[in-house]
């Protein structure tokens, strides 16, 4: 079925009423439209990386530096789609252009707040859908709306999470994610 964004209801998948600029472990995942597998295959229980797979890893590796305050933990590209655990070091950092007197009228925020997952993410989105177009020669969109993001919330989360990422390409067949070629 081609792709259509009428179709398509952009919904929130996040945790209502929590700030996702504070400091803190977050799992999250990202499909491609239509679970496409344009980021490579699984080659007994491997992953080798397309051109773009190498693209996404390129600018998954970029994070760190776009956004500091941010840390990598595990990851892995899958054909379509990526796991990942970002952490956010900074407590209760300013935001630019935010007044930090205890006084000062409390900031209205539109849109992806600086240094929140949000904004973490679509810029490592939109980074890779702009390769994306470059190579392709098009204007489809590479991203399924609609995000998963899990918050972790302690050593034994966190551990379970990583395993869960690490045995992912050897679980490739029995994955939410795979759709056998047709």
């Amino acid at each position: 079925m081609p792709y259509n964004p009428e179709l398509e209801q952009h919904r929130a998948m996040r945790l209502k009423g929590y700030d996702y600029s504070l400091a803190g472990a977050y799992f999250i995942n990202l499909v491609t439209r239509e679970k496409l597998c344009l980021f490579g295959e699984i080659i007994n229980g491997e992953m080798r990386l397309s051109q773009l797979g190498n693209t996404v890893q390129r600018e998954w590796l970029r994070l760190e530096r776009r956004f500091p305050g941010l840390e990598l933990d595990e990851f892995v590209i899958m054909p379509n789609h990526l796991h990942g655990i970002l952490v956010n070091t900074q407590q209760d950092a300013p935001r630019p252009g935010e007044d930090v007197r205890k006084d000062a009228a409390p900031p209205k925020r539109t849109g992806a707040t600086a240094g929140s997952l949000t904004a973490m993410v679509k810029g490592f989105k939109s980074a890779v859908e702009f390769r994306y177009h470059n190579m392709a020669n098009n204007n489809d969109p590479l991203w399924q709306p609609n995000d998963y993001e899990q918050i972790i919330h302690d050593e034994d989360d966190l551990d379970r999470i990583r395993r869960y990422i690490a045995a992912n390409p050897m679980n490739w067949l029995k994955d939410a994610e795979y759709l056998p070629r047709q």
